[in-house]
């Protein structure tokens, strides 16, 4: 599900003093900017050019550097820590069943409100406070929160989620920003996972347990990319509690209980050798209440690490194009000593 993850997100249509006013966004640009900022938000090429279209040349700079002067400077880090510590804030109230804004909360919203002395600055700013007061009333009292996509419920998923997205987010707009798309891949190295990953964005990071098919319950750190609105891609780390003696059970069962968790199956996943490992393979079609989508796994048994590391793709055009995907996720991922 779609949430919006920037309850102060900077308001584009407040210029600054030495700014003219940039032109108008309309309803499928901000729109744009939700899915970019959302917490399983995406940005590609086509999302991009859809942005910036239909923006006149001679003023791309001009909403290009306004974007970009969001990001950068002492504001912008004070608005990222008001954003964060409100959802520190939901956490608590959340778990409190009462509205609960610890120090580091009131800390950081005074700073949000008194960083500038200018009327738009002023005007927004209180708009995101209010906004933020929502969220720990909803949080605290159970009740739905209204969001430019509808009304949400504030769970602690949901928080969880919101929290381990905000750097990733915050990437994403940066990309967006920019009026000549970036399409240059950088390595983005992740140690808890033991990977680097080549890529145009970042995924977002999480922690998470997997359960194989023989019940046993395994901690893992999983990276996780929507690539666009038909695509997403997964990469997981989970180290064994106790020493493999048969890596091709491990790795046959992980694909087996991977399918299990989205309600499918692999028929008959094969085993493989990946890069000198033991790995095991499999597709699948499933067709759930959210809709039908592609899927395709590979675990693999990392022998020096007594661990499992997992490449999931997932597609709702076609199994060509999960299979694709996940073969270049794998071409582009390192694994770390």
């Amino acid at each position: 599900a779609a949430i919006i993850v920037a309850v102060a997100a900077a308001n584009l249509a407040t210029p600054s003093a030495a700014q003219e006013v940039p032109p108008e966004l309309n309803e499928r640009q901000h729109e744009i900017l939700r899915i970019v900022r959302n917490a399983d938000g995406y940005i590609d090429e086509a999302l991009h050019a859809e942005f910036w279209t239909p923006i006149p040349e001679e003023m791309r700079d001009q909403l290009g550097a306004l974007m970009e002067e969001v990001l950068s400077g002492g504001i912008a880090d004070i608005r990222k820590d008001f954003l964060e510590q409100s959802w520190v804030a939901a956490r608590a109230s959340l778990d409190a069943g009462r509205v609960v804004r610890p120090a580091s909360y009131i800390e950081a919203r005074d700073a949000l409100l008194n960083a500038w002395d200018n009327s738009g600055y002023i005007r927004s700013s209180r708009e995101s406070v209010e906004q933020g007061e929502r969220l720990l009333e909803a949080a605290a009292n159970g009740t739905p929160l209204d969001t430019a996509d509808g009304k949400v419920y504030i769970t602690l998923d949901m928080i969880e989620q919101v929290m381990d997205s905000l750097d990733a987010s915050e990437e994403r707009f940066r990309k967006l920003a920019s009026p000549t798309w970036d399409d240059e891949l950088r390595e983005y190295r992740y140690p808890e996972a033991r990977v680097a990953i080549l890529s145009t964005a970042p995924f977002t990071q999480s922690k998470d347990s997997i359960t194989l098919v023989n019940g046993v319950e395994m901690p893992s750190v999983n990276l996780s990319q929507t690539q666009s609105e038909d695509a997403y891609l997964e990469v997981m780390y989970a180290p064994f509690s106790f020493q493999v003696s048969d890596p091709v059970k491990v790795v046959r069962g992980a694909i087996e209980g991977g399918m299990e968790a989205i309600g499918t199956s692999a028929n008959s996943p094969a085993i493989e050798n990946w890069r000198g490992m033991t790995s095991s393979y499999g597709s699948a079609h499933a067709i759930t209440s959210d809709g039908s989508f592609h899927v395709t796994m590979r675990a693999v048994f990392l022998p020096d690490k007594n661990a499992l590391l997992q490449f999931i793709a997932v597609s709702t055009l076609s199994g060509a194009d999960a299979l694709l995907r996940i073969g270049e996720l794998e071409s582009s991922t390192m694994i770390l000593p």
